[in-house]
């Protein structure tokens, strides 16, 4: 029976049925929404979830709908007898409670009830999809309206009024068989889209969203899936804490601690990895989670260290990249053994209507497997033709793990080169540097020994400037004394003196006076004669020494003019040789 009735479903479900999976839909929706940013096609996407799903189906309708999909009256009053006068028990405060009778929904945990709810979903979408002229563009003849997983349907469109109308249109059908569509769990992306008006649904406006999860898995903007393996990350941490006393055993052996995190941790972390749209920061990201964990389960802890490539041997593991690249390689090789009527197949080569933007293409899922044909020497057709052949398939992909490990090893040693060109580069620059440092130390130094003679210099100035101050001061007193006398020899009334005053300086009038009164006067007027030639011989000293001063004055001046300019160049180069100083120490 559920192979006859599994016959007449919609490729668009997913959900409980053969040869179908959870990372058949999530690929499909990634590849829809990478597809249409490369073509730069408006995409609308609304992500309906319904209420209490699996008990809330109108028993009499599923009853009608087997008939409809031609399950045989026999089978359909059998299920239908299993059902009628069903009754359930709650427990409440340790104790059941009364038997109350279920009218609605079908049982929870019995192996039946996926497939009589895929019934009833099936009719909704094929009731509501029946003219086809709402979705996007799938092939030359067909449209494709929605992608189904159980109740988890993504409803598609290219425009706001078609999406608005098969979102009213899913509503209203749902409630004919009894569901109701969660408001606050729907979600609507959009992308490439003119109209900003929002979707509504019985009044209430439904949230426009730049990411959403789809089966578990996150697909954030332009279809890119960095937010999923952060998430993914996130939650295999939390498993691998759950059970952090198994890998604090003693008793349980390496191996069965790894088999444990392979099936307990590592599933989680690649669950949906066939779909990512991988770059060297992802890889690196899930590697640096990996090791971290293989790490506490060999019980390596800070200082120890222990080589990458030792650690996978000791734990059977391979690099995530090979290991997401492996599972991919599966997942297509599953997939092109499907029929050509497949949407998941006929995914990896549907392009939608619109123009490509200027410039180097995104990177996508399809461009990543077409890297790997590339690099296989393969095109799609051969690809197509070994998948039919499973033996085939795993030597192809064997062939691609070689490969692999060759880009590898080539890119290892390239990495290896390249350190070793760095290091040898950082050796030279020390060495440089070292001997940049010794002459910059040198120079500082001879500019040191300068400052220092320029100060003793300055010292001196100064010394000499203070005596011929001291000088200056003592002519000053002399010219003062030798006015004082002057104006006091100036009162007498002799008139010698007033005679002598305007030849002689006061001492030597006072010298005057008294060999006056004292000699004759033919030895006075010797006496004078001797004292004018005196007089002569002091004024002209007194004369050269205030020109000497004079010169001194400017001479000092000059000095301390260039003693300055000479300092303020001698700051300027110690402080260049520090900085270059300093700029050597930090590229060391």
């Amino acid at each position: 029976m559920k192979d006859a009735v599994d016959a007449q479903l919609r490729d668009q479900q997913a959900g409980f049925r053969k040869d179908r999976s959870c990372t058949d839909q999530i690929a499909t929706l990634r590849i829809i929404i990478e597809q249409s940013v490369v073509w730069n096609s408006s995409l609308y996407i609304n992500s309906i979830n319904y209420e209490k799903v699996f008990d809330s189906v109108d028993r009499r309708t599923l009853w009608k709908l087997f008939r409809h999909y031609g399950v045989p009256e026999k089978i359909v009053n059998i299920i239908r007898n299993s059902y009628d006068g069903l009754q359930c028990k709650v427990v409440h405060g340790g104790q059941l409670t009364d038997a109350f009778q279920v009218r609605t929904g079908v049982r929870q945990g019995c192996l039946l009830s996926p497939f009589l709810f895929l019934l009833v979903v099936d009719w909704i979408m094929r009731t509501l999809t029946s003219e086809g002229k709402h979705g996007i563009q799938w092939t030359a003849q067909k449209q494709i309206d929605d992608l189904n997983f159980a109740d988890d349907l993504d409803i598609l469109s290219h425009s706001h009024e078609q999406m608005q109308i098969k979102t009213a249109s899913v509503a209203a059908v749902s409630a004919s068989v009894g569901l109701n569509i969660d408001k606050a769990k729907t979600k609507v992306y959009k992308y490439n889209t003119e109209n900003s008006n929002p979707i509504t649904l019985d009044g209430e406006t439904l949230e426009n969203v730049e990411s959403f999860t789809n089966l578990g898995s996150i697909i954030d903007e332009q279809g890119g899936s960095d937010a999923d393996v952060k998430a993914r990350i996130g939650k295999a941490r939390v498993a691998f804490l759950q059970v952090k006393n198994i890998w604090n055993s003693k008793q349980l052996s390496t191996s069965i601690k790894v088999r444990i995190f392979n099936t307990n941790v590592k599933t989680v972390l690649l669950y949906g990895a066939e779909t990512w749209r991988t770059t060297t920061t992802t890889i690196k990201k899930v590697q640096v989670f990996i090791n971290s964990c293989l790490h506490k389960i060999l019980n390596f802890h800070w200082p120890d260290t222990i080589s990458n490539s030792l650690l996978w041997e000791r734990t059977n593991q391979l690099p995530a990249e090979e290991e997401i690249r492996k599972r991919r390689w599966k997942w297509r090789g599953h997939t092109l053994r499907k029929s050509s009527n497949c949407i998941t197949r006929q995914a990896l080569t549907w392009n939608p209507e619109g123009e490509r933007k200027r410039g180097r293409p995104k990177n996508t899922l399809r461009r990543i497997i077409e890297a790997y044909m590339k690099m296989m020497n393969n095109n799609c057709k051969e690809l197509e033709r070994i998948a039919q052949d499973r033996v085939g398939w795993r030597m192809l992909l064997l062939k691609t793990s070689d490969l692999c490990k060759n880009e590898l090893v080539n890119t290892q040693l390239q990495l290896k080169e390249m350190i070793e060109r760095e290091e040898s580069a950082r050796c030279l620059i020390r060495e440089l540097n070292t001997e940049r440092i010794a002459t910059l130390e040198m120079h500082l130094e001879e500019a040191q020994t300068r400052i220092r003679n320029h100060e003793n210099l300055r010292k001196e100035l100064k010394q000499q400037k203070a005596e011929m101050t001291a000088q200056e001061s003592i002519i000053a007193g002399l010219k003062a004394e030798r006015r004082n006398w002057s104006e006091e020899l100036a009162k007498q009334e002799n008139p010698w003196f007033q005679m002598f005053e305007c030849i002689f300086p006061s001492t030597l009038t006072c010298t005057f006076l008294h060999y006056y009164n004292k000699y004759y006067w033919h030895d006075f007027l010797m006496l004078g004669s001797a004292l004018a030639q005196d007089r002569g011989r002091l004024e002209a000293k007194i004369e050269a020494q205030e020109l000497e001063i004079a010169s001194l004055k400017k001479s000092l001046e000059n000095e301390n003019d260039s003693v300055k300019i000479k300092s303020k160049v001698i700051d300027d180069q110690t402080e260049t040789i520090l900085t270059l100083k300093k700029v050597s120490f930090s590229k060391i």
